[in-house]
């Protein structure tokens, strides 16, 4: 099973509505006029409350609901440290010919973007370094650049998950997921020595959400996922099931309250109240 993307620039005189983009999830690299080669260019690193919030904090012009997640796909960088990751491929329908890549994984390595500061300090745990969930950006839309820059290569892909159009994953739903299993369990422990047991967790959430969303595999991905020596660290079905009802709760209202902050902004009335207050406490 091959994951390997073919590059597509973007143009954006192809759509009115470019400057309406995220720029946190579409990146200026993705522009046709620019440059490739500038140096020092690299991902954005993005912690999940920072993506969370982005897109769930209403803006007018600004289009969630159309940024979709076509396919995503589970990997194990095939080093000796074995990390496991999930990288996204992610598409704004409103805007013609704009999609991106994202790497999605926990670890404790330095970040690599000026983005990265925002990770919460608070996430210091395991012998005495930080635990970092994060989403890291393409800048230009290169898959393979992007798994390069984030240490992830050599790697393998075990599995991939390809989403119904009539039962879409919006970008939105997924940061709203991973924001909270990454603020139930910030703790980094020896179960995420490779980010296994995250990455798993969020793996059959996804799933779980999204039943119809179409799987495929190598055949042995049962056998290599969370496998690490002889530790094999799995989310048992209660904490996936606290996590599903979690997250479902949470969407709902996040639908309920961009529609009503989408009419109460056409008829100019000021909000008074933020979306990102909305996550229930477990």
């Amino acid at each position: 099973m091959s994951h390997t993307s073919t590059l597509k620039r973007f143009n954006p005189d192809n759509s009115s509505s470019s400057t309406h983009r995220i720029r946190d999830v579409f990146p200026p690299g993705l522009d046709s006029s620019s440059s490739k080669s500038i140096p020092g260019r690299s991902h954005y690193t993005l912690a999940p409350d920072q993506l969370y919030r982005t897109l769930t904090s209403y803006e007018p012009g600004k289009h969630v609901e159309s940024i979709l997640v076509k396919s995503a796909w589970y990997g194990k960088q095939s080093r000796l440290a074995k990390q496991e990751f999930i990288v996204i491929h992610v598409e704004d329908i409103a805007i013609k010919g704009l999609t991106n890549y994202i790497a999605l994984d926990r670890s404790t390595s330095a970040p690599s973007s000026i983005f990265s500061n925002l990770i919460p300090h608070s996430r210091l745990r395991f012998h005495g370094e930080m635990a970092r969930d994060a989403f890291r950006v393409a800048y230009d839309g290169d898959e393979e650049q992007l798994l390069h820059e984030c240490n992830l290569d050599p790697h393998e892909c075990l599995e991939q998950l390809e989403f119904h159009a009539d039962e879409p994953l919006l970008l939105y739903q997924l940061s709203t997921l991973v924001y909270l299993i990454s603020e139930r369990y910030p703790e980094y422990g020896v179960a995420d020595l490779n980010g296994c047991w995250f990455a798993r967790l969020i793996w059959e959430c996804m799933r779980q959400v999204r039943p119809r969303a179409k799987l495929t595999h190598d055949g042995q991905s049962a056998r290599k996922r969370g496998k690490l020596g002889w530790v094999r660290p799995v989310p048992d079905s209660a904490e996936i099931t606290t996590i599903c009802q979690a997250f479902n709760q949470t969407t709902q209202i996040l639908e309920s309250e961009l529609s009503e902050s989408k009419n109460v902004s056409a008829n100019n009335v000021p909000l008074d109240w933020e979306l990102t207050d909305l996550v229930p406490i477990f």
